[in-house]
């Protein structure tokens, strides 16, 4: 039953992917143009390679992240009550995490990992920075964007049990008053 509900959530995203892709692609260049002035820029983009660079993709990715979450838990959310929904939900769905583990790992190790032995194998050292620059360029319109929405599909299938509109019945603790803390 997780294996199947993983494999579904997994091609939910898919879904979702395909339906806001010009999103994806608008966040994903703006962060791929950030990589290749770092690499090809020379000094005239120095900043983009430092820090300024690296806090510039960290500010669309967190956007990116903002508007993945609040499209997928459009309205259906109470706020105060997230943490604990999340922690019982995810006391009780082990199952459906390690299989869904299991899809991240196979992605890592076509994504990551064969990339990586193309470079080393068959780029010239000079031309490694280069073809690795386009890789992350792909990754950032592809793949990056992709698990994000894959993840927030997932919470979204723990915090609401498969129901797409009722949130899982949390019980506090005695004495615990519901919310974050």
């Amino acid at each position: 039953m997780d294996v199947a509900t993983a494999a579904r959530v997994f091609t939910d995203a898919i879904r979702f992917s395909i339906r806001h892709y010009p999103v994806i692609f608008c966040c994903g260049a703006l962060v791929s143009a950030q990589r290749f002035l770092a690499v090809g820029g020379g000094d005239r983009f120095a900043f983009a390679g430092g820090v300024a660079g690296e806090l510039f993709t960290l500010a669309v990715r967190l956007a990116f992240l903002g508007w993945v979450i609040a499209t997928v838990f459009r309205p259906r959310v109470p706020w105060r009550t997230a943490a604990d929904r999340l922690g019982e939900a995810f006391r009780d769905r082990t199952r459906l995490l390690l299989a869904s583990a299991g899809i991240l790992v196979a992605l890592a190790a076509v994504f990551k990992a064969l990339p990586w032995i193309v470079a080393t194998s068959f780029v010239e050292p000079d031309g490694r920075d280069t073809f690795l620059a386009w890789e992350l360029a792909v990754k950032n319109v592809t793949v990056i964007p992709f698990t994000m929405i894959w993840i927030a599909l997932l919470v979204r299938e723990i915090v609401y049990d498969g129901s797409e509109s009722v949130p899982r019945r949390v019980t506090p603790e005695p004495g615990r008053r519901r919310g974050i803390r």
